[in-house]
């Protein structure tokens, strides 16, 4: 792989790393993430519990938020749901 090589890292552990259950965890959630069409981390999902158990998010915030910001869109949503 050129980006271990470029690294230097030792081709081994990496590949074994790879190869290995912690490697599939993450290709699951990155199919779950493209699925929401989520690109790019940090993402933020803000959304509303349904009566089914299940969550919907309303607004998604792209990059670092501050608690402000992240507080104001919480905020909008129960006002908006009011």
């Amino acid at each position: 792989d050129r980006l271990a090589k470029g690294l230097a890292l030792d081709e081994g552990p990496y590949q074994s790393c790879l190869a290995g259950e912690a490697s599939e965890v993450v290709r699951q959630h990155q199919a779950e993430a493209r699925a929401l069409g989520i690109s790019s981390t940090p993402t933020f999902l803000v959304g509303r519990l349904e009566a089914d158990g299940r969550v919907r998010a309303e607004k998604s915030l792209v990059g670092f938020q501050t608690a402000e910001a992240l507080g104001g869109v919480v905020r909008g949503l129960l006002k908006a749901a009011r």
